[in-house]
């Protein structure tokens, strides 16, 4: 069967680096000599910036369309909680002047946004929409059901 179209050689680069990615990634690292011990380390890295990615692309793509899901939220904001590490672990540092030894307290606070509604947007909003953008959907499926598995953590 004849193809509808010729591909070019960079197109079939693009695609098969693509399928391939943590295996390039790794064999890279071990073109450079700089292999990590721990691969299981970079390949999770890997993975979580790719998701980072998706959630942003899929967040701008909501709030270009003007979607109602996300009508509550501040466009900058919610886009800097998602790019932007810092904003899961806040910890300010206050000392207490009263103490006599000066020792310092941590104190944690709990944002508003590190919230069960947070997390409902995160796995069931973006992350659903992003997968609609993507080209090449996902082929595994999901082993475990969330209602089971469901683990809220509070910082103590």
């Amino acid at each position: 069967m004849k193809p509808r179209y010729t591909p070019r050689y960079r197109q079939v680069k693009s695609w098969l680096s693509a399928l391939h990615k943590y295996c390039r990634v790794r064999l890279l690292y071990k073109q450079c000599d700089t292999l990590d011990k721990d691969n299981h380390r970079l390949h999770r890295n890997n993975r979580l910036n790719e998701k980072k990615a998706c959630r942003v692309k899929g967040a701008k793509s909501l709030f270009d369309k003007n979607d109602e899901k996300l009508e509550n939220y501040d466009r900058k904001e919610l886009l800097n909680v998602l790019n932007d590490n810092r904003y899961h672990s806040p910890e300010y540092s206050e000392s207490d002047e009263e103490q006599p030894d000066g020792k310092r307290h941590i104190n944690v606070y709990n944002p508003s946004w590190r919230s069960e509604e947070l997390m409902d947007l995160l796995l069931n909003v973006l992350d659903q929409h992003a997968f609609s953008l993507q080209s090449a959907q996902l082929i595994r499926t999901r082993n475990y059901d969330d209602d089971i598995y469901n683990i809220v953590s509070r910082h103590p």
